[in-house]
């Protein structure tokens, strides 16, 4: 499970630095201002910021078989799926 998560975040990772240059560039070449080209990459920093808050980071570490760490309420050596 952890190897799905990771290729995730490596796909993600990838896809985010082509769409973000893309993006940067036609706002750019569009509207000819570099002010409105941040902006539109400000886009992507809220949507990431949203679906990052709606993460069940408890639920993914207990998906993944991981102990559940002490910062998310975990105790030590006790399985992710035990509360």
């Amino acid at each position: 499970k952890e190897a799905e998560y990771f290729s995730l975040y490596e796909v993600s990772s990838s896809g985010s630095s082509i769409f973000g240059t893309l993006l940067f560039g036609l706002a750019l070449q569009n509207f000819g201002s570099y002010r409105v080209a941040i902006v539109s990459l400000m886009v992507f920093f809220v949507v990431g910021l949203v679906l990052l808050v709606r993460v069940d980071v408890a639920g993914a570490v207990a998906a993944a078989g991981n102990e559940l760490p002490a910062s998310l309420g975990g105790r030590r050596g006790e399985p992710a799926g035990v509360m």
